[in-house]
């Protein structure tokens, strides 16, 4: 485990700089030695021309609609784009199974679970951005996803759907929250040619 990878655990878990003592450190380097042996990165992403009004996205393929989503916040988030990839990233059913065996054994070491998980979930999407990033010469947005401001979390039905998320093992619960449970969906703008960067309020 790296200091900048202890770094992180210790964000997610509320600590500051220097407060984890000794026995906490050995706490979370065992957890997090555990938690990313089970760690099994899969993701799905799919591009779309999209258009945009003021309150609602279209998907496009071959100049048809696919697909719309009625969300005043994420139109604002895209109104810069032609196109956006939608994306789907999980760390993998094994982590929810440790994280389980935790919480009826060692509360500790379950919050310690929750903080591994947010940090390479956060990095596997991180990543797949990075590929993104090069593979276009768009700027691209942050990841806008379902449940964040005025988008539903049943959006997520829809992202299933289209991109086919049982072939990486996903999963929706009957309250459309994802399983396994360190998963992401998530909308990802590419911005015109020529258009800056979008300052949020």
């Amino acid at each position: 485990m790296t200091e900048k990878e202890l770094k992180e655990i210790k964000y997610y878990l509320g600590y500051g700089a220097n407060e984890a003592d000794e026995r906490t450190k050995s706490v979370i380097e065992s957890v997090f030695s555990e938690y990313e042996s089970a760690v099994c990165e899969k993701y799905l992403t799919k591009t779309f021309e999209c258009t945009v009004s003021d309150k609602s996205v279209v998907l496009l393929c071959d100049g048809k609609a696919v697909s719309e989503f009625y969300s005043k916040k994420l139109a604002k988030h895209l109104s810069l784009c032609d196109k956006v990839t939608l994306m789907a990233a999980t760390v993998g059913a094994a982590c929810d199974r440790l994280m389980l065996r935790y919480e009826h054994t060692e509360i500790a070491k379950a919050a310690v679970c929750q903080a591994c998980g947010a940090y390479f979930i956060e990095r596997l999407c991180d990543s797949i951005c990075d590929r993104l990033k090069k593979e276009t010469s768009r700027e691209l947005t942050f990841r806008f996803s379902p449940g964040y401001g005025d988008l539903k979390l049943e959006t997520q039905r829809e992202l299933f759907n289209i991109l086919e998320c049982r072939r990486i093992g996903l999963t929706l619960t009957d309250s459309c929250l994802t399983v396994p449970t360190k998963s992401v969906t998530a909308f990802i703008g590419h911005k015109k040619p020529g258009m800056k960067r979008n300052i949020e309020k």
